[in-house]
């Protein structure tokens, strides 16, 4: 119709506006995000049988821009997203969360590309000042996606889970996927090699994170232990009680067949 069209155009400006913006504030690294969230906008005026197929293909197409510009997330992504798949199965989420989960897991590292690097990939702490102005950039990104109506979901649950990270304490309940979600990035995080340390071993890193119980809730933790244990998957450094776990469990699942 008419008035839908009219709609259309207007909602169209109205992002255009925001991205301009956006590419003022973070500068060109944000330019590839800013083509592809236009290009999904204007699929999603298309048809929504159209914008429902072009979901999975849109949402890959953000990770390849994370991973070709910043190496460091390689891999990374899918992680995030089976160790939130496999923990959301344990909690026994219902399928629609689920996907919801899983599409903001493969969207949760988009954001980093507008946080300076000498803030992103930082060894210490950040101080306040720093973590504000990280929060600040991400917060561009969060908002130009947010603007595809199909995505709004999904970067509701990726900022909650960045929120919660940043904090010293809960001030706000936090959705459970946000919970979830934060828990397997920094399990993710905790487990990984980076060029200024070692990885932990899986059983430090899960006792890290038991130490942060308050953030994550003790049912999330619980959920992703198990989820990994259960299927035998070892993460970080080579320990000698997970060397041993995955042995037993190789040669009872031997017995089994």
């Amino acid at each position: 119709s008419l008035l839908g069209t009219h709609a259309a155009v207007g909602a169209m400006a109205v992002l255009g506006a925001l991205l301009g913006a956006a590419y003022v504030m973070v500068g060109p690294v944000i330019s590839p995000l800013i083509l592809l969230t236009y290009v999904v906008g204007h699929i999603g005026f298309s048809t929504d049988a159209r914008l429902r197929q072009a979901h999975e293909s849109t949402i890959r197409g953000f990770v390849k821009v994370v991973e070709a510009l910043d190496p460091l997330t390689k891999g990374r992504t899918e992680r995030v997203a089976h160790l939130c798949r496999i923990t959301g199965e344990q909690l026994r989420l219902p399928w629609d969360r689920m996907e919801g989960l899983r599409w903001a897991a493969l969207l949760h590292d988009v954001s980093r590309l507008a946080v300076p690097g000498d803030l992103a990939n930082r060894e210490e702490s950040l101080t306040p000042a720093e973590h504000e102005e990280a929060v600040r950039h991400r917060t561009v990104v969060h908002g130009v996606l947010a603007e595809v109506e199909f995505l709004r979901p999904m970067v509701a649950i990726t900022a909650a889970a960045h929120t919660l990270l940043g904090q010293t304490e809960v001030i706000t309940p936090i959705p459970r996927e946000a919970r979830i979600l934060a828990a397997a990035d920094l399990f993710d995080a905790r487990t990984s090699t980076r060029s200024y340390r070692e990885a932990m071993t899986q059983a430090d890193a899960f006792a890290s994170l038991r130490a942060e119980e308050w953030r994550f809730g003790d049912e999330v933790l619980d959920a992703l232990e198990r989820a990994v244990v259960s299927r035998g998957e070892i993460y970080g450094s080579p320990d000698a009680a997970s060397a041993e776990l995955l042995a037993r469990q190789v040669k009872e699942r031997a017995i089994r067949a």
